[in-house]
């Protein structure tokens, strides 16, 4: 990781006023605390200090004008436990010791009071004087004003002309606020320096220090910078499924105690410095820091469905898989410092009286050393529960017909696999022991747990003690504990599970469905589709579309992008290439152009902006929103300037898909001819593969879906009917396999996919999950060679 730095200074911190911190998390059931709180005394400096080199933005805080607020967005990713820290946030700074009157105009005209009082300390006056500069050579008409409020986003105000510039709500996302492009050219936030002095917290006011995801749904406004001192969430209002809803937002926040607690895991050092000490720059004691949060010893256990959500926001797991629906649980995860032994019960996890949807825990045994720690967490009663209401057989494959859905014979096996996927970047498996000196190289560790009733095996008189422990083996991860004589060292350990659907045949549009009852799945009644991802499209259910917001309105001439975190995806595999068939987890993101929306999904590890060109001259590796000009077409935009590809539209008459019918003995009875001409864009090979620029993309790492804008108002008009209007559940954009098709040429076929609307209803107080198919087809080539070249998904140009 890069120079990261404690956010105030390490005299400040330790001088703190400890009865009145307020630590992060559940306060009750219906109030939660976003920020780690803190009372800073007086006759100390009590430095703001920048974690980290930052783009900053700020503003005054609600209901007191003596205060303000400042946010930092990273402009490297953050590298610890989650890939996506959106920004830091610090509460409560003394608005005086970053603006002041100007000794002539008085409070007419602030500036910006030189903050660093440390020599060799950058600071954030520094910081906007250095970005005139840049921005004056690039102008005509050079801004000879001082460094000004402005400069840091100050003036931006809810009360401000709303003909003005400065006109900002608190709705606003800051994510376009921090790629806003002013009227005023000379105009642009500043980045500072990580460890740049910031300004100081306030004596007489509480201060908070706060950081922030980028959880599609859940992003950042102007409102939750402008917050006044805590920023607590506070849920009272909602009930039954909203309130579970609004529960999941403490998901994109994350406790200071522990992000820095993270660092003593990794071995990762730590900067800071003392206000009175001549030396700007120093390793801090990560221990001693630790010392004085209240949670220091908070331990988050964070297990997420592949949407992002916890692991059982849509209930699809039973405390037993003999329990009729109306005995769930919310949460059953087992776990223990010792090796699972046979017929002895591991502790089972809680979320706590409160609900949160988080596992904790701040304590361990008094038995257990100190150092290094081996913890088993065990998906044994996931497992089970979902091979109970997942069956391989039950399961119909549907077609679409002229007359409705018809599926095929449930008595047939149609899931050649169904598997849970467990990953993330520190576990290992349960017979790994390089805890012992690990250092958490930050590559994510992938366990596959195959959906097994295990009870059949002792059933058919395989022996209970072997399989007992050849589950525990199969379903069991392990994650380290850093034990201290007091308790754990607070940390983040973040887990994600992916449910995968394998069929039988290639291309046989299987959707897995749920069965309610798992006593008697008999009957269609009995099953319902399920919002779980199957092997049959790379980006099914990858792409919430109508929560994934861009950063300010689309300009006709121009591409608007915007990029999300992996943290927003879930893993996948490549579909040709290089990376055919190995798995990965994408960044994902949407494009807007005249005509047209593109949801894509890339490997991390190259770079989409650099790939587009765009002029980035303060590189800003951690662009989130961008802009490309004088082009009308994202994807040609995409690759104009010598990406390793180049495009060619293609035009294909009259290719005959066939749906098929089927008795009900699973035959196939009859099909229905559905003619198609398609346009298809389609990526050629590689023009400058040994380049040696390794950022650039080409078709190995990225896959697409592009639809025209009046197909997107389908799909929402489509939402809305379906789903409601003031649903507050996200609603998927599913793919699914249409149809038999004609061969164009030896090794060539036009795949067609329909699309999907995939989401959940509340139906009396019961959250069901429901699929909406559309009218609305993408069409792409299929090679029988999958290293050859392919298209993008694109129903039309």
């Amino acid at each position: 990781m890069e120079n990261f730095f404690f956010f105030t200074d390490k005299q400040s911190w330790e001088n703190q006023d400890q009865s009145n911190q307020r630590e992060f998390g559940a306060i009750d059931g219906n109030n939660y605390r976003l920020q780690s709180t803190h009372k800073f005394s007086s006759g100390n400096p009590n430095l703001a200090v920048a974690t980290c080199k930052s783009i900053v933005l700020i503003q005054e805080a609600s209901g007191n004008p003596n205060l303000i607020n400042i946010a930092l967005k990273p402009v490297n990713p953050v590298d610890w436990e989650y890939d996506g820290i959106a920004y830091f946030m610090y509460r409560g700074i003394k608005k005086d010791s970053v603006i002041i009157p100007n000794p002539t105009t008085g409070t007419d005209f602030p500036e910006i009071l030189a903050s660093s009082s440390i020599a060799g300390a950058p600071d954030i006056k520094t910081a906007v004087i250095e970005n005139k500069a840049r921005l004056n050579a690039d102008t005509q008409n050079p801004d000879n004003d001082p460094a000004i409020p402005r400069h840091l986003g100050y003036s931006y105000s809810a009360t401000a002309d709303p003909t003005s510039d400065d006109y900002v709500l608190d709705d606003v996302l800051l994510e376009e606020i921090f790629f806003k492009e002013p009227n005023d050219i000379t105009f642009q936030l500043p980045i500072v320096e990580a460890g740049a002095i910031l300004g100081e917290f306030s004596t007489t006011n509480l201060a908070g220090f706060e950081i922030i995801g980028d959880q599609i749904g859940f992003e950042a406004t102007m409102g939750t910078l402008r917050a006044s001192e805590e920023h607590i969430l506070d849920v009272s209002s909602y009930s039954s499924n909203e309130k579970k809803y609004r529960k999941e937002e403490i998901l994109n926040y994350f406790d200071p105690a522990a992000f820095y607690g993270n660092f003593i895991l990794t071995d990762d050092e730590l900067k800071g410095f003392n206000a009175t000490s001549p030396t700007f720059s120093e390793t801090l004691n990560k221990e001693v820091l630790l010392d004085d949060f209240t949670n220091k010893h908070k331990t988050y256990v964070d297990i997420r469905h592949q949407t992002g959500h916890s692991y059982n926001y849509f209930e699809n797991f039973y405390y037993d898989n003999s329990a009729s629906i109306t005995h769930k649980k919310k949460h059953y995860i087992l776990g223990n410092f010792t090796p699972y032994q046979h017929g002895v019960n591991s502790r089972v996890f809680e979320y706590g009286a409160d609900d949160w949807p988080l596992f904790t825990f701040d304590s361990i045994s008094a038995a257990e050393p100190q150092g290094k720690l081996p913890y088993y967490i065990s998906f044994l009663n996931q497992v089970k529960s979902l091979a109970a209401i997942y069956p391989t057989f039950n399961v119909a494959t549907p077609y679409k017909t002229f007359d409705g859905v018809e599926w095929k014979d449930r008595t047939k096996g149609h899931i050649l696999e169904r598997t849970i996927l467990v990953y993330g970047k520190s576990i290992l498996d349960v017979d790994d022991d390089s805890y012992q000196a690990s250092n958490f190289e930050g590559d994510n560790y992938v366990k596959s747990m195959q959906l097994l009733n295990y009870e059949d095996f002792i059933n058919n008189g395989e022996d209970a003690t072997f399989i007992g422990e050849a589950e525990y083996r199969d379903t069991t991860v392990k994650i380290v504990l850093n034990n201290l004589s007091t308790g754990p060292t607070c940390a983040y350990y973040h887990i994600k599970m992916l449910l995968d659907f394998k069929p039988t045949h290639s291309f046989a549009g299987i959707i897995p469905r749920r069965i309610i009852n798992p006593a008697n799945p008999a009957t269609n009644a009995n099953l319902e589709e399920s919002l779980l991802r199957h092997d049959d499209h790379v980006l099914d259910l990858m792409f919430p579309i109508f929560d994934m917001k861009r950063a300010s309105s689309h300009t006709a001439g121009e591409v608007l992008a915007r990029v999300y975190s992996t943290e927003n995806a879930f893993m996948t595999s490549g579909t040709y290439g290089y990376y055919y068939d190995q798995r990965y987890i994408p960044r994902i993101g949407v494009a807007e152009d005249d005509n047209n929306l593109t949801f894509f999904a890339y490997i991390d590890e190259k770079n989409i902006y650099k790939s587009a060109k765009i002029n980035n001259e303060r590189e800003v590796v951690n662009l989130t929103s961008f802009k490309i000009a004088q082009q009308a077409d994202f994807l040609f935009g995409l690759t104009k300037r010598d990406l390793n590809v180049s495009l060619q539209k293609q035009d294909f008459t009259n290719i005959q898909y066939k749906q098929l019918v089927f008795a009900p003995n699973g035959s196939v009875s009859d099909y229905i001819t559905s003619p198609a001409s398609p346009t298809l864009l389609f990526f050629l090979s590689n023009n400058s593969v040994n380049d040696g620029v390794e950022f650039e993309l080409d078709y190995e790492y990225f896959d697409c879906i592009t639809i025209s804008k009046a197909q997107y108002n389908t799909l929402k008009s489509l939402k809305d009917t379906e789903f409601g209007v003031n649903n507050f559940n996200k609603v998927y954009l599913g793919v699914r396999y249409s149809s038999l098709y004609d061969k164009k040429s030896e090794n060539t076929t036009i795949g067609r996919y329909q699309l999907l609307l995939k989401g959940v209803v509340e139906d009396a107080g019961v959250l069901k999950e429901k699929h909406v198919f559309t009218n609305i087809y993408i069409y792409t080539r299929i090679t029988d060679n999958r290293e050859e070249p392919a298209s993008n998904y694109k129903t039309k140009f």
